[in-house]
């Protein structure tokens, strides 16, 4: 029997896929993240504050730790690791697109239209740095929770989150396969684990936080201290590792209650269902959204008056639009198992 879905876990996901975008969308158009005091610079400020930790978040809540190892491993390895390796293959053709129609194409080879290989595959890092840290990040998790204590469970999820934060910012060892970003995050998998079991505390919780949240990561920027975050780059470190967890879990906090408020989106939820499959298409999508959007403007005459701001918005709600389209296209009958769905 199916366990039924639940609607606010999808939408959870769903909300923070659309910040992920957000985000990316300046990096896309301009070639840099959003200038200080614009409209956008104000929401990705919001966004970076927690919106990769609450992935793990809603992983540790969902996910069950309760097989055994090899059945876990191998179901890990066919839902993460296989679409880690076939996504980045299809998502190959997105960028040749985009250098065949906007940049110059001479220098296309038929290897570039190639897959790339295992070799290359272990070389980089699993390609996705997301879908590598999740993978082990899950295993760390799985060996967690097979301590008795809960204390020492606790003590080893900090304990892995201040090696893992120590050996990115010394660069002391390689960080294959972002090992180091799974030490970091795993703590937040097992923060889902504990929100799972007091879930009915959460709304008083929200409510106390969401207007101090919100003001203070507004105000942090503005006397000059960078929110730390852990995106492909960490810029977390020892001494700032204790705001990162605050405003980390009070930001999933927040977009949790705001997700069981909404209770029933059709369209938060098919965007949370595919979140994997779109986040991995979601930046080479908005290249090529952004350069029909330059190419577009040049036909226009006149000016439009469009900020930067504006524009990446605009690039970003396009972008957010045509994402769920690879999922749907995906999640088909002798296809699916490119995403992981047997």
């Amino acid at each position: 029997m199916a366990k039924e879905r639940l609607h606010y876990i999808d939408i959870f996901k769903g909300i923070c896929l659309i910040l992920v975008v957000i985000h990316h969308a300046p990096l896309a158009y301009m070639g840099h993240f959003a200038q200080q005091g614009s409209v956008l610079w104000y929401i990705n400020n919001f966004a970076i504050a927690f919106f990769m930790p609450a992935f793990f978040v809603a992983t540790g809540y969902c996910t069950n730790f309760n097989q055994r190892f090899k059945v876990y491993l191998l179901k890990n390895i066919k839902t993460i690791m296989l679409p880690c390796y076939c996504l980045y293959y299809l998502n190959r053709y997105i960028n040749n697109l985009n250098t065949w129609f906007f940049e110059d194409a001479s220098w296309l080879t038929l290897s570039h239209w190639l897959a790339p290989g295992i070799r290359t595959f272990v070389e980089e890092g699993g390609f996705y740095w997301f879908l590598s840290a999740l993978f082990i990040a899950k295993l760390l998790m799985y060996l967690l929770l097979n301590i008795k204590s809960k204390l020492y469970q606790t003590i080893g999820a900090v304990s892995f989150m201040l090696v893992g934060t120590y050996l990115y910012q010394y660069n002391i060892l390689p960080n294959n396969f972002f090992y180091q970003h799974a030490f970091i995050l795993v703590s937040f998998m097992f923060f889902g684990r504990i929100l799972k079991e007091h879930e009915m505390k959460i709304n008083s919780i929200a409510k106390r936080i969401s207007v101090p949240f919100v003001l203070f990561v507004l105000f942090l920027p503005l006397i000059g201290i960078d929110i730390p975050t852990v995106t492909r780059t960490i810029t977390v470190k020892l001494f700032t590792l204790p705001l990162f967890v605050v405003l980390s879990l009070g930001g999933s906090i927040i977009v949790w209650y705001l997700s069981r408020l909404i209770s029933k989106s059709n369209w938060l939820e098919y965007i949370g269902k595919g979140s994997l499959v779109e986040y991995c298409f979601n930046y080479a999508t908005l290249c090529f959204i952004a350069n029909i959007y330059k190419e577009t403007l040049k036909m226009v005459e006149g000016d439009l008056f469009i900020t930067d701001s504006m524009a990446c918005l605009i690039i970003a709600s396009v972008t957010i639009m045509i994402l769920p389209a690879f999922y749907w296209v995906l999640d088909h009958k002798y296809i699916k198992v490119i995403i992981g769905k047997f």
